[in-house]
């Protein structure tokens, strides 16, 4: 189905897509718990199931169109929707409305996607963090304002500086 939606976003000359992947598309669970490297979406994703395998393929066929002219941001979305987690894997998953709201709203308003394919995690910071914080230099200056639960952790795809 993703297929279908990046060569119909470039058939009809839309500029931006945004597709939702998810944090299994790396496998987090070894890192609960544990102090270890935050995970990043830099690295080759290793999927922690047949679903985040497939998020992979569909981030990297992103990839493929972005070569073809197409600006692609994949979200390794969170936890959405759920509230304010109580358990521990809910406060390392949770991405809450507000800042959801704001990420996809800053990949929008955002003029150019360098490279134009970019992967980052769509999860807040809360207690517990396990993904890299460090955020896409794209959405860096079109961040002003930030959630009220401190702000996304969005990384840049490998060479996006």
């Amino acid at each position: 189905m993703f297929s279908n939606v990046y060569r119909a976003a470039l058939e009809a000359g839309v500029q931006k897509v945004i597709m939702a992947s998810s944090v299994h598309a790396d496998n987090f669970y070894p890192f609960v718990g544990k102090k270890r490297t935050l995970l990043s979406a830099e690295k080759i994703p290793e999927p922690s199931s047949p679903y985040g395998a497939n998020k992979v393929f569909m981030e990297a066929l992103g990839r493929f169109y972005a070569t073809q002219g197409l600006e692609v941001a994949c979200i390794r979305f969170g936890a959405v929707g759920y509230g304010k987690p109580k358990d521990k894997l809910g406060k390392i998953l949770w991405l809450s409305d507000d800042d959801c709201t704001s990420l996809i709203r800053k990949i929008i308003e955002t003029k150019k996607i360098p490279g134009n394919f970019s992967v980052m995690y769509g999860v807040s910071k809360y207690s517990n963090f396990l993904f890299s914080a460090r955020m896409a230099e794209w959405l860096l200056h079109a961040a002003r304002t930030r959630g009220p639960h401190g702000h996304l952790g969005s990384i840049p795809s490998p060479g996006v500086s």
